[in-house]
């Protein structure tokens, strides 16, 4: 017994002399807490300092690091690779649920004081932003990184064809690190194992490279496929039941009878026949989830009567329903998750009229509805994730021939009505939440009748609906074109009318970028199009202009005079490119007449032109003109618009010159605009081209090697006046921009290379347009569009940024570099965004509170709020752990040795009414 105590006493000496080691040495401690080479190699990025979209300090207490998500990676200890090991993992073989969802009892709980939950919005395309566009497929999908090669791939099994597959569920089944899959055949259930990366071709898979995605699965077939059982085991669910480390599977007969069937992993796979069997009711969907809090999986079943959970003793599954649901209901799937941050799992059921959520409480799960959808769209499908990042599970509902729907989580409880629904209405048989791009939010995926379809959550720079600046001049413009005409570092602006006409960005006494309403300059002769370029090889733009006679006005010091230009052509042209024909250093002409007068290309000879032309295409009517290497061989190829013919003509430059019998064609309806960009950055130019009739459609043509594909054809038909490529969203691609006659203006998404069929934005204005550009007009970084209208206005539609792509943008969101954040009502420096990183828990009061909670008021500014502070007055105590009235921490120095080392408190010199026994 002495020598015990001896023993005791001799340890708590030692901890406090460790402890008091560290406290006089804080530079240790400082020097403990340095990131590491391999960190700082790994987050680089993130020493951009108050940048909390790479990562960084919080820009208040300089003590909370955030970073950016890790690269997908799967491990033995993580098996769907979302950085959370799976015994931390409320979901480990789910990769849109990281970590199950805390909300801190103590925030938003003072009645009094409103809980603020930030709504930042759905940022999908309605149509899908990638379809491989197959036919006779019945795809039921499942997502994980196969490859290991930190991206997530797309695995399909195709109820049609080979051995007729049902379903299929991902999982490390025989714990070698990657992903094997379970996969209902025609014959059985075969488990298909990985081996170097590769599953049997039975399974395919698509594989995923920074997001994009081929439209042919992968030709590799090297796993093997072996059927364990002649059971076909639909819907089949990966789960460890009896907590001995590996996977064990769960699913149901589907036979008239719908048993649910159980079986366990012996290690290596499993056995032939099922473990376990539970009959009663036809089972039609499954789910593991610990739904008791007892720390095994236990299995909620929707099924052809009510909806059970049956409970897990920790060995076997109850034989008969532990719970069920008081109502009737076709459970078509079934899912456990944590809906109202209470950290107990809630029970989503898909049913074929309204779908269900049932909550779970500390007195068990009611069996009643605790939300139901309005609507009735015969549902087969779910998914859960936090698809906003506001800190809670958002609802996806996969439908049969309807649309397919997202309901976001608000407060702890799904919206009613749905936030987003697809353009399409299929019969979609599996759909899945997953960080498709790696880009740290999740994407929507779905596997149905004939067709894959992802769509990409995306957001950025976008362009507002109503016109920010517009002239006051009426202009019958047909082109418009941006330059720094000045070399202040402002983008200027010309466009044609009557006259050139030039506007000079300026700098306003407010501090604000913008154009006079009135030109600054203008020409004295007629002006049919212009273009900006530096002719003379002087490092200045000069104004290159069509018309009656065409001009080259030279720039002097930023200035255009009437004095000082040359002429060049004998013709009357409508049209002008610019482009180095030659490869001699310097900018040529083509330029071309919407008439019978044919395409005339002038070379440069050091600034000067011939009055005719040095190269002629012969009769056409060219409504447009562009120079590109088309056919990648490092001369630049003319490209027009032949309004006679309903072609795109291709004049390949052969060293330095055309041929007239060598030409690419490209059908479109009486074409009148021409863009051309390597929108999916395969080293090929390719080309936007829209039509002047009532039947046009403006078309993308995919160049492959010079060979030409229909990559898209936007829905809008009419006369398209103007088709333009730019990177609106700032997202590092060419979107495309469309103006119509009579019509709106259109922009279309581009993600890695597949352009969305449907508009992202539109004007709100239906006048004629005629011309349009693009530019960062007021120096913010993103783009703004200009729209010459017919006999009317020019209009300027400003971009907006949105830095961390939280959804709200950057002049409305405080924390503009936190994707967390973007609200601070009572201007603490926290954000009222619940979810956020941290965030206010007294949003309304000012406060500077962090011990206990964020932001709260905090009277002497001891970081302890004032509600839960028992010395609210006292900077030096604010916690009395024994109630006797007296402070957790001591200023007495001869205390130290005395005092546990597991006693509350900390040593504050001069520290109030400190308790020497706390």
């Amino acid at each position: 017994m002495a020598r015990g105590i001896v023993a005791m006493l001799l340890l708590s000496t030692l901890v406090q002399i460790l402890s008091q080691t560290l406290i006089d040495n804080p530079d240790d401690i400082n020097e403990s807490m340095e990131p590491t080479e391999q960190t700082q190699s790994l987050y680089a990025q993130s020493y951009d300092v108050n940048n909390y979209s790479a990562g960084g300090y919080h820009m208040l207490s300089d003590q909370v690091w955030w970073e950016p998500p890790l690269p997908f990676s799967v491990s033995a200890n993580d098996q769907d690779g979302d950085g959370t090991e799976d015994a931390n993992d409320s979901h480990p073989l789910n990769p849109a649920i990281p970590i199950a969802i805390e909300q801190s009892s103590i925030s938003c709980g003072i009645s009094e004081l409103p809980c603020a939950r930030q709504f930042t919005g759905v940022s999908f395309n309605i149509d899908a932003d990638w379809d491989p566009g197959e036919s006779e497929k019945v795809s039921r999908i499942a997502w994980g990184d196969i490859d290991l090669d930190g991206d997530q791939d797309l695995v399909r099994v195709n109820g049609l064809t080979g051995h007729n597959k049902k379903g299929i569920s991902l999982g490390d089944v025989d714990g070698d690190g990657d992903l094997d899959a379970v996969v209902t055949e025609y014959g059985g259930t075969y488990l298909y194992l990985n081996i170097a990366g590769e599953l049997n071709s039975g399974a395919e898979v698509f594989l995923g490279d920074e997001g994009s995605f081929p439209n042919s699965p992968s030709s590799d077939s090297g796993g093997s496929r072996s059927r364990f059982s002649t059971s076909k085991v639909y819907n089949p669910r990966l789960g460890d039941m009896d907590g001995d480390g590996d996977l064990d599977l769960v699913g149901t007969s589907g036979s008239s009878s719908g048993d649910l069937l159980v079986f366990k992993n012996s290690g290596t796979g499993f056995s032939s026949t099922p473990d376990q069997t539970i009959t009663g009711v036809s089972h039609y969907s499954v789910d593991w989830g610990d739904y008791d809090g007892d720390g095994d999986l236990d299995i909620a079943a929707g099924t052809n009567d009510k909806t059970r959970i049956y409970l897990n003793s920790g060995t076997s599954i109850s034989s008969s329903g532990y719970w069920e649901s008081s109502a009737t209901m076709a459970g078509k799937d079934v899912r456990f998750a944590d809906i109202d941050g209470d950290e107990r799992l809630d029970l989503i059921v898909a049913t074929y009229s309204n779908n269900e959520v049932f909550f779970n409480s500390q007195s068990g799960m009611s069996t009643s509805s605790g939300w139901s959808s309005y609507d009735s769209q015969s549902s087969k499908a779910l998914s859960v994730g936090d698809i906003d990042n506001d800190g809670d599970l958002d609802l996806l509902v996969g439908n049969f021939e309807q649309s397919d729907q997202l309901f976001l989580n608000i407060g702890g409880s799904f919206l009613r009505n749905s936030s987003w629904e697809t353009n399409y209405s299929v019969d979609t048989l599996s759909i899945e939440f997953a960080d498709v791009d790696g880009d740290g939010d999740l994407d929507i995926s779905s596997g149905n009748i004939d067709s894959l379809k992802i769509h990409y959550n995306r957001k950025g720079n976008v362009i507002s609906q109503t016109t920010e600046w517009t002239s006051s001049d009426e202009l019958d413009a047909d082109s418009i074109d941006f330059g720094d005409i000045n070399g202040d570092g402002l983008v200027d602006m010309v466009t044609d009318g009557d006259k050139c006409e030039v506007f000079y960005n300026q700098i306003t006494d407010s501090g604000e970028y913008g154009y006079n309403t009135t030109a600054d300059w203008h020409s004295s002769t007629n002006c049919y199009f212009v273009k900006l370029g530096d002719i003379d090889g002087d490092g200045d733009l000069d104004l290159v202009s069509a018309g009656s006679t065409n001009y080259i006005y030279e720039n002097e010091n930023g200035l255009f005079s009437n004095s000082s230009k040359s002429s060049f052509g004998s013709s009357t042209y409508t049209t002008l490119a610019l482009g180095d024909v030659d490869n001699d250093g310097d900018l040529d002409i083509a330029a071309g007449v919407f008439g019978s007068v044919g395409q005339k290309i002038f070379h440069n000879n050091n600034g000067a032109f011939n009055s005719s032309s040095d190269w002629s295409s012969g009769v056409l009517k060219t409504a447009d003109v562009k120079f590109a290497d088309m056919d990648g061989d490092g001369w630049q190829d003319l490209v027009i618009v032949d309004y006679f013919s309903s072609k795109v003509r291709i004049y390949e430059n052969q060293n330095g010159a055309f041929s007239t019998s060598s030409i690419k064609d490209l059908t479109i309806s009486s074409p009148r605009s021409l863009d051309i960009t390597d929108f999916d950055s395969d080293g090929d130019m390719d080309i936007l081209a829209g039509g002047w009739s009532s039947s046009s459609k403006t078309k993308v043509f995919e160049n492959s090697n010079y060979v030409f594909i229909t990559h898209a054809s936007f829905p809008a038909q009419g006369k398209t006046t103007e088709s333009i490529w730019a990177d609106v969203d700032g997202d590092g691609d060419m979107d495309v921009v469309e103006g119509f006659g009579g019509g709106k203006a259109f922009f279309y998404l581009n993600h890695d290379g597949k352009i969305s069929e449907t508009a992202q934005w539109q004007s709100t204005d239906t006048s004629e347009k005629i011309a349009l550009a693009v530019a960062d007009i007021n120096n913010d970084g993103s783009i703004d569009l200009a729209i010459v209208n017919e006999n009317e206005k020019i209009s300027i539609y400003f971009g907006a940024t949105d830095a961390d792509k939280d959804g709200t943008i950057d002049s409305s969101d405080i924390f503009e570099f936190d994707p967390t954040q973007a609200i601070d009502s009572d201007s603490d420096g926290h954000g009222d965004h619940f979810g956020g990183r941290i965030y206010d828990s007294c949003t309304g009061y000012w406060g500077d509170s962090w011990r206990d909670r964020w932001g709260c008021p905090d009277e002497d500014s001891d970081g302890q709020s004032n509600l839960n502070d028992d010395f609210w007055r006292k900077d030096t105590q604010w916690v009395d752990t024994d109630g006797d009235g007296r402070g957790d921490n001591w200023g007495n120095s001869s205390w130290d040795a005395g005092r546990s080392g597991a006693w509350p408190g900390q040593y504050i010199a001069n520290a109030y009414l400190q308790d020497p026994y706390p």
